[in-house]
């Protein structure tokens, strides 16, 4: 556009002008360019972090509302919680719609300390209860993703959360868990949404044992009176 300007031979007085203000001509136009090019970047960078906020304030909207169901404690079923007993519980998880269900478990309790040695055992008279303080568990889902998705898609009231069994221990709660994963064969059908069974080495807990003892004697007697 300045060069039209320049070589128009009608304009040689205005030519003349613009000659003797060239340089600030240019820095004006430089300077106006410079503007727009500022406020397109802005305006760019603008809509993007626009973008990127509804997203993530779409995606924490979503999570903040399904835990804030979670934090109601009625949402567990079946045994009645009780952290000040058992240090954690093997729960079942039921989608309503589908049928599918989901084997798990959780601690009451996580670690407060960085000891690495603590005793893992409310029935243990080496327990201390300043090692520990109270996990999530008021507030959890589970820890399998695609039954997550399913929650978040077709909402919380949809799904059945029970506690199958509460144990005093932690070995106690990863061996039953274990078991009862074993005994549904969850690995061998697509009713079930736990797509891993975690190792177990060692021997059966001693409460796991204890109260297999206490069944058979029980039944014994029973027997015996009939």
């Amino acid at each position: 556009m300045l060069r039209t300007l320049l070589a128009s031979p009608h304009l040689l007085t205005i030519q003349y002008g613009l000659l003797m203000l060239t340089g600030n001509w240019i820095c004006v136009a430089a300077s106006a360019d410079s503007s727009t090019n500022a406020t397109e970047h802005y305006r760019r960078k603008t809509l993007a972090r626009s973008r990127s906020t509804s997203s993530k304030t779409r995606k924490r909207v979503t999570s903040s509302s399904l835990r804030s169901r979670g934090q109601r404690v009625s949402h567990w079923t079946g045994k009645k919680p009780d952290p000040s007993k058992y240090f954690g519980f093997v729960y079942e998880i039921t989608n309503n719609l589908t049928g599918r269900k989901y084997i798990g478990r959780k601690f009451y309790w996580s670690k407060a300390t960085t000891r690495k040695v603590v005793v893992r055992d409310m029935s243990n008279p080496g327990w201390c209860a300043d090692h520990w303080k109270e996990s999530d568990w008021k507030r959890y889902i589970s820890s399998s993703r695609e039954l997550k998705d399913d929650i978040y898609r077709e909402g919380m009231e949809n799904f059945t959360f029970k506690i199958l069994h509460q144990w005093k221990s932690s070995t106690a709660v990863r061996y039953m868990e274990c078991k009862v994963q074993w005994q549904r064969k969850v690995l061998e059908s697509d009713d079930y949404y736990n797509g891993w069974i975690e190792e177990f080495k060692g021997p059966a807990p001693g409460e796991i044992l204890g109260q297999v003892n206490n069944l058979k004697r029980k039944h014994h007697f029973e027997g015996v009176r009939k």
